[in-house]
């Protein structure tokens, strides 16, 4: 059973970073959009 709890614990950890990776690379693709476009604009075709 304490393996399982490992297994879980290690799920989560990874999860969580991904998480945390997709979000900057996210603020990241709506800082880099087109001059012409505001950020609004660049953001909600994600």
């Amino acid at each position: 059973m304490a393996d399982a709890k490992t297994e879980k614990q290690k799920v989560k950890e990874i999860t969580d970073k991904l998480k945390e990776g997709l979000s900057i690379l996210v603020k990241s693709y709506c800082q880099l959009g087109s001059a012409h476009q505001t950020e609004e604009q660049r953001c909600t075709k994600l």
